[in-house]
């Protein structure tokens, strides 16, 4: 995995830092207000639960690359399922930390 991280932050026209968007209620919004030709061509969703947000984005970014994370064993089983028939839709079990290591997830 730590090769694909280098990989996406060598990839700099991808990444799209917070700071620079602007700020509201509804960062989704925000978001392809900012990026007015909805031309996003990577999501990352970190905490990814069922995959709903997901499949949210992808109605508002077609061409998108979205990798999805979620350490919850069954959780994560129902985010492969849930965005199976979506071939940009990448899921990946690991939680992200300060540190490198594993704990165990209250569930």
């Amino acid at each position: 995995m730590k090769f694909f991280f280098d990989f996406l932050f060598q990839r700099k026209k991808y990444i799209h830092f917070l700071d620079s968007y602007p700020r509201s209620y509804n960062y989704l919004y925000d978001i392809i207000k900012f990026k007015s030709n909805n031309n996003l061509n990577l999501i990352l969703d970190v905490g990814a639960n069922l995959g709903q947000s997901a499949l949210y984005y992808k109605k508002f970014f077609r061409k998108a690359k979205i990798h999805c994370f979620e350490p919850i064993e069954i959780t994560y089983e129902n985010l492969k399922t849930n965005t199976k028939n979506f071939p940009n839709i990448y899921t990946h079990q690991f939680a992200f930390g300060e540190k490198e290591g594993t704990i165990e997830v209250p569930y």
